[in-house]
């Protein structure tokens, strides 16, 4: 049985590893596709993966009340080393497009699992600074794949980096095995989306919460999808420079995120540094725009100041969620967990959009305005402290 006080050392080690092994491919996945496709169609392929993720998460829970957490990340883990091995073996458009999809499908409904295994062993008074070290270490494991990947990704060798996913995966599937093997699940809930909707638009503040989680995953969607491409094929950079960009960008997530949670329990409520956080994040999004500057060391900065943003969005969210909900909780759970693949859904709609009518570098100053809805969210949410 796993105690409900305070995760182990083990489950920060095991996130680190996760994250490493899910940001590595999530850097070259959009350039691996547009040697496939058309650069304009590759936020299709994104957005038909979040609708399928959408349908995966509203079934899920009748798989978990089946088969308990523990078994089905088992198997969702075991369908994900299945998709990455495609790309080892193929160079078919059609099944690369189809592997690609079902990673990309897998890796959220890892994320909503190890958040049930989260959620049972954290007391509510400790949620902001279990949550910062916990996304501290997965902060670790991004900030390491764009380094491994200058080191290892030249020549448009994808496969490489594929398979040292698919080899870190093996390692997390046996950690997890180890550590969770005699968890006890909790009830879960029978619900649907519509249930799920009406669960969450009575409570406020929540859905509030859940409103700014889409916001930051539509930023996410936009600068994942859209950054790589942008900065290898039209401002020009190798992927050597790349990963030392990438690297410079996602530092704030590793320094940010602990602290931050901290100041979210003891000193602070969530919502002015939240506000906060969607202010930097608009601003320096938009800014990117209007940079032509062919330096790595201007762009690291750069991204590294929509980092800083982001950071704090998201440690913020997730903070004052899970102090307002449980492990048990599914209703609330699942709505949050989609508010990730329907971010990945707009944004790309959103650039595809903004492509008729713009050049390229326009998406980033329209996601920025977009961005700043997020600050009067902010404002109207009740602090939990």
């Amino acid at each position: 049985m796993v105690s409900r006080n305070t995760p182990s050392p083990s489950t920060y080690v095991l996130a680190f590893f996760l994250a490493l092994h899910i940001a590595l491919p999530l850097y070259i996945n959009s350039s691996l596709l547009a040697t496939v496709i058309q650069e304009k169609y590759v936020g299709l392929v994104f957005t038909a993966a979040s609708l399928i993720i959408l349908l995966a998460i509203s079934y899920f829970r009748h798989i978990l009340e089946r088969l308990g957490n523990f078994l089905t990340l088992q198997w969702v883990m075991v369908g994900e080393l299945t998709a990455l091995s495609v790309f080892l073996y193929t160079s078919n458009p059609l099944a690369i497009i189809l592997a690609m999809v079902a990673y990309m499908v897998a890796s959220p409904l890892i994320a909503f699992s190890m958040d049930i295994f989260l959620e049972k062993t954290t007391i509510n008074k400790k949620t902001g600074i279990v949550r910062g070290k916990y996304l501290t270490a997965t902060s670790a494991g991004a900030i390491a794949a764009p380094f491994i990947i200058s080191i290892l990704f030249s020549g448009g060798n994808y496969a490489v980096i594929y398979f040292t996913s698919i080899s870190i995966l093996a390692l997390v599937f046996l950690m997890f095995v180890c550590m969770y093997g005699k968890f006890e699940d909790p009830r879960y809930e029978k619900v649907t989306f519509i249930e799920a909707w009406k669960a969450i638009r009575v409570h406020h503040n929540i859905l509030r919460i859940c409103s700014s989680n889409f916001l930051l995953y539509l930023f996410y969607a936009v600068m994942v999808v859209y950054t790589p491409i942008y900065l290898s094929q039209h401002i020009g950079f190798s992927w050597n420079s790349i990963g030392q960009i990438f690297t410079i960008m996602l530092l704030p997530f590793l320094l940010l995120q602990f602290p931050l949670g901290w100041l979210a329990d003891k000193k602070y409520g969530e919502k002015e540094i939240l506000a906060i956080g969607f202010a930097v994040t608009a601003l320096s999004t938009g800014m990117l725009t209007f940079i032509t500057s062919t330096n790595p060391l201007v762009w690291g900065l750069a991204l590294l100041a929509t980092r800083v943003g982001a950071s704090m969005i998201e440690i913020m969210n997730e903070t004052y969620f899970f102090k307002k909900t449980d492990s048990a909780d599914t209703p609330k759970l699942m709505f949050f967990t989609m508010t990730r693949p329907i971010g990945f859904i707009v944004g790309p709609a959103l650039a595809s959009a903004t492509f008729i009518f713009f050049d390229f570098p326009y998406i980033f100053l329209v996601t920025g305005i977009i961005l700043l809805a997020g600050i009067a969210i902010a404002f109207k949410l009740k602090d939990t402290n």
